[in-house]
């Protein structure tokens, strides 16, 4: 990971709050939901504005599961399925759904001191 582009997350706008599942999401997509983005906002990944994306990301989910479904079954085509899975590993990614995607999005605790904090605060000891 390239130090530049994600080495300070500490001063990022955060919504905060605990992202609702909208009316829309049913069946799979809201049991994903529920498992799911309870995990995420526990992480600091996912906060009350993400909800669209999250809709998305569960939605993604379940289209992927019913493609997956219908050709288990011998009535669906494996591009769909394909297509489907695309679909949802482009919306996790961004959550940090595999190892390699969770280290992209490593966040800073809130009491940790960044290394702009650790030089005021030695500045600071000096005067």
């Amino acid at each position: 990971a390239r130090a530049d582009r994600h080495a300070n997350r500490k001063h990022e706008p955060h919504s905060g709050g605990v992202p609702e599942p909208p009316s829309f999401l049913k069946g799979e997509a809201k049991r994903f939901w529920s498992k799911v983005v309870p995990m995420l906002t526990t992480m600091g990944i996912a906060e009350s504005i993400d909800f669209a994306e999250l809709a998305g990301l569960c939605q993604a989910w379940a289209n992927w599961r019913k493609e997956q479904t219908d050709y288990d079954k011998g009535s669906g085509h494996i591009y769909r399925v394909s297509c489907a899975w695309k679909a949802f590993q482009s919306l996790a990614s961004n959550y940090g759904f595999s190892p390699a995607d969770r280290a992209k999005l490593a966040t800073q605790k809130p009491d940790e001191p960044d290394e702009f904090d650790k030089l005021m605060s030695a500045m600071n000891r000096r005067n």
